[in-house]
């Protein structure tokens, strides 16, 4: 684990073994409102690795911004998707302040 991992996991939020945030709302991933929970910024390998292991799919992304929402607790970070052909998938919403990744998948994925 990195030092800058060290500094997220200090502040995170618990999913307690749940794949979104409690209180979220909307589409998982798809929405600010309900991000993908990942374990700091290691998580966020993990999970695209995850994602492409399960669709069969090699998924590039780039981070294009942050944002925050009322009712998420911690910034989001949104990243554009791409699939080994170019293949552009909507645009994904990501918390890095969770204590442990998600293995859900946003509906499209």
């Amino acid at each position: 684990m990195n030092e800058m991992d060290e500094l997220i996991l200090m502040q995170a939020i618990s999913i307690s073994g749940f794949d979104e945030i409690p209180g979220a709302t909307g589409r998982f991933g798809l929405d600010a409102t309900n991000p993908i929970p990942v374990r700091a910024v290691s998580g966020l390998v993990e999970y695209f690795s995850h994602l492409s292991r399960i669709s069969n799919k090699v998924f590039s992304y780039d981070r294009l911004g942050s944002t925050s929402a009322d009712n998420v607790p911690k910034m989001i970070d949104i990243y554009e998707i791409r699939d080994q052909i170019g293949t552009k998938y909507p645009d994904l919403y990501i918390c890095w302040y969770a204590d442990s990744t998600s293995k859900k998948a946003p509906e499209g994925f």
